[in-house]
């Protein structure tokens, strides 16, 4: 939807001009490009812009913990005079590593944990096995999104071990007669 906008600590590798950031962080820049614009480097600041559709404008801001002071700095103007139609959200399991400032312009709402049920269907929906689904269910305590990390953490490192394997298998082992060290 065009009015939703998803800001991740991956859009560093968009807005990094240096290609030297490793993407663990949100930085001032991801902030100005995402959000309140930088008229130095003519980015139009998106959160005062009318709805394209709808009646408003939503900013999320996910894994929120991770911007830089720089960037917490940044958001408290528009925090302290939100546009009309605007809203800013910020996703964080740890509020308390947000600067002070910006947990007092800011409203709580805490979530509470899914049923297991519920993080089970996700996942056997999203492709993961009963079984495999079942015990990311538990681990994950209530968190879909967690789960499914997971869940691709887990792909993730079965193709990397069948490659190994794969590897091995072609000769790419020990050669015959040579001895550990």
């Amino acid at each position: 939807h065009p009015d939703l906008h998803v800001i991740t600590k991956e859009l560093i590798r968009y807005h990094d001009k240096s290609g030297k950031s490793k993407g663990t962080t949100l930085s001032i820049d991801v902030i100005r490009g995402e959000i309140i614009g930088d008229s130095a480097e003519n980015k139009e600041a998106k959160i005062y812009k009318r709805a394209f559709r709808g009646r408003g404008k939503f900013f999320v801001i996910d894994e929120a913990e991770l911007m830089e002071a720089p960037a917490q700095n940044a958001l408290l103007k528009t925090l302290e005079e939100p546009p009309a139609q605007s809203y800013l959200i910020l996703i964080t399991p740890s509020p308390q590593e947000l600067l002070s400032t910006i947990r007092s312009r800011s409203q709580v709402v805490e979530f509470g944990e899914l049923p297991m049920e519920v993080v089970m269907r996700g996942l056997v929906a999203a492709g993961v096995g009963s079984e495999d689904a079942g015990l990311l269910a538990r681990l994950a305590r209530g968190s879909v999104g967690r789960a499914l990390r997971w869940a691709e953490d887990m792909r993730t490192i079965e193709e990397k071990n069948a490659r190994a394997a794969e590897r091995k298998g072609k000769g790419g082992g020990e050669e015959e007669g040579e001895e550990e060290e």
